[in-house]
């Protein structure tokens, strides 16, 4: 969680589940993995990468976020504010 601003980091640890999906374009995923993948990326409706996902307890998607020009920075800080919007 380095790349993430440190509150949200605190509030993620007590509040969320993180998960992390890798869709490799240069490494070939076992068939399983790339099955389970594939159903994610249709379930969410998932376009470019990065995106985040933001999901209630009921797997219910609540909030995203994609690549945003500016980069690294720029996405830290929105996703602060979208934290604030969607406690």
């Amino acid at each position: 969680m380095k790349f993430l601003p440190t509150e949200f980091a605190t509030y993620a640890k007590n509040n969320l589940v993180l998960v992390e999906v890798d869709f490799p374009r240069h490494k070939k995923l076992p068939t399983e993995q790339k099955t389970a993948n594939d159903a994610l990326q249709a379930k969410y409706k998932i376009e470019g990468y990065p995106t985040i996902i933001v999901l209630n307890g009921d797997g219910k998607k609540v909030g995203e976020l994609g690549y945003m020009k500016g980069g690294r920075r720029l996405s830290r800080r929105n996703w602060t504010r979208r934290r604030k919007e969607l406690s």
